[in-house]
């Protein structure tokens, strides 16, 4: 049968997922319909599914982003796209069922990092994490303003990662209206005024497997909102909410770095369909927290610059100064190493891994760049230069600890 790909997504069912994993699966193919095999919108997705209604082995064979009908009978055709999926390793790396559009080594690796605790159990010091949603535009319309009254409102589109202002905002909120909106919501447990007086680790909800990047995170300044296409983390200890001191601000910067790396954002690529809500609490971070004190302070780094981050900078005691674009590649890429040897990654895992975002582009010229309007050309280009540094980095820093 042909049906769209979600049903063995995160957008589907976890209860039919897991009932089609108990068939005996004869074939898994997903197609992209970029070659327009339906005649609909080509970002739809489909899978071509053959399974029989009794129970089955543990292996079966599997296709993903597959482009071309004749790969079917055609080993030749698109045959790195093709491979066997056990259905034990997918138990392992995934609780709600969610089959990994990934094969061979990839899913070696991503079995091995599963081995690690979900971000949902909590960090080692105890902290617990939720997630809170912000504003929705269509049913919180009547308090948005364009007018540049009362304090900016954050969307997807206006952050990107280590970066709270990629897109000028384009509402405002009176604060007076959003906190009571928000003082409604039991996490924050009376405390609404002092977690919006704080920095804020956010998140874009909305992200495909097939972007540049899966995971797009930053911290965002106090005294601002965000709407729904955001996540904010809010993080609490022995029951309490934490809003304030260092290791609110230390958390959440170690949280930030670890979402942005490579590895993070390998798992969350092999199991997301649209909205990372759904799976981020379930995806792994490493058991203990390696040069966590080092991911913080290069963090810390990439995010201030501006004079709402005055506070931040002088809360790390670091300079609050934007960095060039040459020392963004090499921090950002220093901060993907660590992270990357925290979870106990070979150095070949870690270049699996890195070779997996193939939109990544080389120009060594952007070392040169003392500022950078982005946009995704050269943002392609920023991530191949860091991605290469970093697995330099891994070299150098793995092997200083042996």
């Amino acid at each position: 049968m042909v049906v769209p790909s979600q049903i063995l997504s995160s957008a589907g069912s976890g209860d039919l997922r897991k009932e089609i994993l108990e068939k005996d699966i004869q074939q898994l193919y997903v197609f992209e319909n970029r070659k327009k095999i339906f005649p609909i919108d080509s970002r739809y997705r489909f899978l071509l599914l053959t399974m029989r209604n009794k129970k089955g082995g543990d292996e079966f064979p599997a296709g993903f982003y597959l482009h071309h009908l004749e790969s079917l009978g055609n080993i030749n055709k698109e045959k790195e796209k093709f491979g066997v999926i056990s259905k034990n390793n997918i138990d392992k790396i995934s609780p709600t069922h969610i089959i990994p559009e990934i094969l061979g080594d990839g899913m070696k690796i991503l079995t091995k990092l599963s081995s690690n605790s979900p971000l949902g159990t909590g960090l080692e010091d105890g902290t617990q994490i939720l997630l809170s949603r912000g504003f929705d535009k269509t049913n919180d319309a009547g308090i948005f303003c364009k007018d540049g009254a009362g304090w900016p409102v954050h969307e997807g589109k206006t952050i990107h990662q280590y970066n709270h202002l990629w897109e000028p905002h384009e509402f405002t909120v009176n604060p007076r209206d959003g906190l009571k909106r928000e003082s409604t919501k039991k996490m924050y447990a009376k405390k609404h005024t002092q977690f919006y007086d704080s920095y804020r680790l956010v998140f874009r909800d909305v992200s495909r497997s097939t972007d540049i990047r899966t995971v797009i995170s930053t911290i965002i300044p106090p005294n601002t909102f965000h709407t729904n296409s955001l996540r904010s983390f809010v993080l609490t200890r022995n029951g309490a909410i934490v809003v304030t001191g260092n290791v609110h601000i230390h958390n959440i910067l170690y949280l930030c770095g670890l979402l942005n790396s490579l590895t993070f954002d390998f798992v969350a690529r092999a199991n997301i369909q649209m909205n990372l809500s759904t799976i981020i609490k379930s995806l792994p971070i490493p058991l203990t927290a390696q040069h966590k004190g080092e991911i913080i302070t290069n963090t810390a780094k990439m995010l201030v610059g501006a004079p709402e981050f005055a506070g931040l900078a002088e809360q790390m005691r670091i300079k609050n100064q934007p960095l060039t674009v040459k020392k963004r590649i090499e921090t950002a890429a220093k901060i993907d190493a660590l992270v990357a040897i925290s979870y106990d990654l070979e150095i070949n895992e870690y270049q699996t891994i890195i070779e997996s975002f193939s939109a990544f582009k080389k120009n060594a010229s952007l070392h040169g760049a003392k500022d950078m309007t982005w946009n995704n050309s050269n943002l392609k280009e920023f991530y191949g230069e860091m991605a290469d540094l970093a697995l330099r980095y891994f070299e150098e820093f793995a092997g200083g600890m042996k």
